[in-house]
């Protein structure tokens, strides 16, 4: 199977049987488990629209490793939208060094 890179912008569909609902993957965080920054649509009716999907607002943010979940065939690659630049920011979040326990904050590729 031929690994595909993820794109910022990418747009997918969750699979699931009771709703429907899309998210945009942001960036990959090298601090954060290396996982992906997504953030999910408020869109939540079936729709092959991208503009109506964008339009439709975010409702939050949350990391989650997406290779995993199209491997699964949980989710579905619907196309490409580039964030615009009012949404292009990357989020921060605090984690601890259970050993040292130390705070950090997390923001992309930075750890203070």
């Amino acid at each position: 199977m031929i690994k595909k890179a993820l794109i910022s912008g990418n747009i997918y569909k969750i699979i699931d049987e009771k709703e429907v609902r899309y998210f945009q993957y942001f960036y990959t965080d090298p601090f954060y488990l290396g996982d992906n920054l997504i953030w999910v649509f408020n869109q939540n009716k079936e729709t092959h629209n991208l503009n109506e999907i964008v339009d439709s607002g975010y409702s939050f943010c949350f990391y989650t490793l997406i290779e995993s979940g199209l491997k699964m065939k949980k989710w579905a690659l619907v196309g490409n939208v580039p964030i615009s630049e009012a949404l292009e920011f990357y989020s921060s979040f605090r984690w601890r060094d259970l050993e040292t326990g130390i705070w950090y904050k997390l923001q992309y590729d930075q750890k203070n």
